[in-house]
């Protein structure tokens, strides 16, 4: 069996360049344009409206959470059955009864949890830059392709006419690029055993490097094993194989692998207990009412300067697809697990961060919708206009006014219920 690996990654091949042209016509008129563009901005400023108000009841669980959170000895004697369903706060280790390995090179680690492989190969990426006329209300493209050598992690095709270089081969069919994931099949909790529900697991992601050493185990246990005929050099602690076995001339076709890991050990969790199924899952708030329904989605200013007659209506099943979609990224619940022993208030804390970032993330994914929405609104400006930076700063403008204006609206009449 035939294949190249190779790593050395903090050497980046010489890039060659080469470039083709051709134009065509997109055939979609700027009617068409406006329309699809003026649906993504009224989403994108009611996915917006609709995260800030689930950020107030966010909160609002999480207030209520750290009022009724009890702790739980995950090591010691006390009674949890009295804690059935109920918000408990427990530090504990997080381990398995078994050792997660890649088969494929036979790598494990004592202390691992979870394990990665990371797979390149060393191919020819085209990439592809267009320019826009607007010609008799349609719009013409002249696009322009380039070729160069980089690390990658899919199979890279050639979609340009007549590209000068040869196809790139495909990865060994063993031996996939991308990310292969390992894990044990159970992750448990303490001595109790308790087992982490997949929201909890999901959240175990402190990955650091695992230096591999061939055909041996290092100071830190690592093993890595190899079978077969494959020439293989262990650099820098990244598995190699190269076509022509030079780890210093990268050549097309070569590959790299590399590892890391999320290692065992002592945890604090912030969930709810099930007693029964002796399990740790999500601790969940619902509304009374619809987050749409607390108050009107009202576009700002900037965004009617987009249309001619100067009104934006957000059409209702826009909005009801926001929340849609806002909640099944962040639902309502409180589940939280970090690296360390925390005790309430600081661990409260640390959900409170992390519901901000998930907040923060929200926001960018908002503002990302609008600005795609205002980029194609814009299609009809003349060339050689900044049309990337221009819909960008009125993307984040309209994105800014509707946050603010989220925030400064009353307050939300509808509180949360505990489940």
């Amino acid at each position: 069996m035939w294949c190249k690996l190779y790593s050395s990654l903090s050497r980046v091949p010489r890039k060659s360049s080469i470039s083709t042209s051709s134009a065509s016509s997109s055939g979609i008129t700027v009617p068409q344009k406006l329309s699809f563009g003026m649906v993504l901005v009224g989403g994108g400023i009611a996915f917006l409206t609709i995260n800030e108000r689930r950020a107030v009841k966010q909160d609002q669980l999480r207030a209520k959470g750290e009022q009724i959170c009890q702790e739980l000895d995950a090591d010691g004697e006390q009674d949890v059955s009295l804690l059935d369903n109920s918000l408990v706060i427990a530090s504990a280790d997080v381990y398995g009864d078994e050792t997660v390995r890649d088969e494929t090179f036979r790598v494990s680690h004592p202390n691992a949890i979870k394990l990665v492989r990371r797979t390149k190969m060393l191919q020819w990426v085209e990439t592809k830059s267009t320019t826009e006329k607007v010609a008799d209300g349609k719009t013409v493209e002249t696009e322009s392709y380039h070729y160069s050598k980089e690390w990658s992690s899919k199979s890279e095709t050639f979609k340009g006419p007549n590209p000068p270089v040869t196809a790139n081969p495909a990865f060994p069919t063993w031996l996939p690029g991308g990310e292969q994931r390992f894990s044990i099949k159970q992750f448990l909790f303490g001595i109790r055993k308790m087992i982490l529900g997949p929201e909890l697991v999901d959240q175990l992601d402190d990955y650091k490097p695992l230096i591999l050493k061939k055909g041996a185990t290092n100071t830190a246990g690592v093993t890595c094993e190899y079978d077969g005929d494959d020439f293989v050099i262990i650099q820098d602690g990244r598995a190699l194989y190269s076509k022509d076995r030079n780890p210093k001339i990268p050549e097309i076709g070569d590959i790299m692998v590399n590892y890391s890991y999320v290692e065992k050990g002592r945890h604090t969790l912030v969930a709810k207990y099930l007693h029964a199924a002796n399990r740790l899952a999500p601790f969940t708030g619902s509304l009374k009412r619809s987050l749409a329904s607390e108050g009107e989605i009202v576009a700002p200013e900037q965004a009617k300067q987009l249309t001619s007659g100067g009104s934006f209506l957000i059409p209702g099943w826009v909005i009801q697809f926001a929340e849609e979609v806002v909640l099944s990224l962040a639902p309502l619940q409180l589940c939280w697990i970090s690296r360390g022993a925390y005790n309430k208030r600081d661990a409260f804390r640390k959900v409170a961060e992390a519901d901000e970032s998930t907040s923060t993330s929200l926001r960018y994914i908002g503002t990302g919708i609008i600005w795609f929405g205002v980029h194609s609104c814009m299609s009809m400006i003349p060339a050689g206009t900044p049309l990337f930076v221009l819909s960008l700063a009125l993307a984040v403008t309209i994105s800014l006014q509707t946050i603010r204006e989220a925030g400064n609206r009353d307050p939300l009449r509808g509180d949360i219920e505990l489940e």
